[in-house]
């Protein structure tokens, strides 16, 4: 597991579904924490297509990804918390010169609960 997480991008994360998703949080649980397996376990489904967008004065491709999650996994912090920590992880695996923007949303609420800027890396594009 530790060797297929060397050679991961974007896509090779969110084609795999939920399932590929929760599998590489999992490396990152080193104390196998059960409050951490629950907000892992808390990722219900995910959800990924390819996107352009107007970046200044050109377009860029990339990818938008919708994970949806079940608000009861999440005790004290809510999915917010680790969605935003999602989105960080997952824009650090964008090719270069692409993008990936995550929407969130909960099975207990109709609407989005955020959707974030689209990101490369460590910047945010505008």
């Amino acid at each position: 597991r530790l060797i297929s997480h060397l050679s991961l991008n974007c896509m090779s994360l969110v084609t795999g579904g939920e399932e590929a998703l929760k599998e590489i949080l999992r490396l990152y649980d080193f104390d196998n924490s059960p409050s951490t397996r629950q907000q892992i376990d808390g990722i219900v489904s995910l959800q990924a297509h390819h996107v352009t967008k107007r970046i200044g004065y050109s377009f860029c491709r990339g990818v938008q990804v919708t994970i949806q999650f079940d608000e009861e996994k999440y005790v004290g912090a809510g999915p917010y918390l680790f969605a935003s920590v999602l989105e960080r992880f997952l824009a650090q695996y964008v090719s270069v010169n692409s993008f990936s923007q995550l929407v969130a949303k909960t099975i207990q609420q109709k609407e989005v609960l955020k959707t974030w800027h689209p990101r490369a890396g460590n910047r945010i594009l505008l």
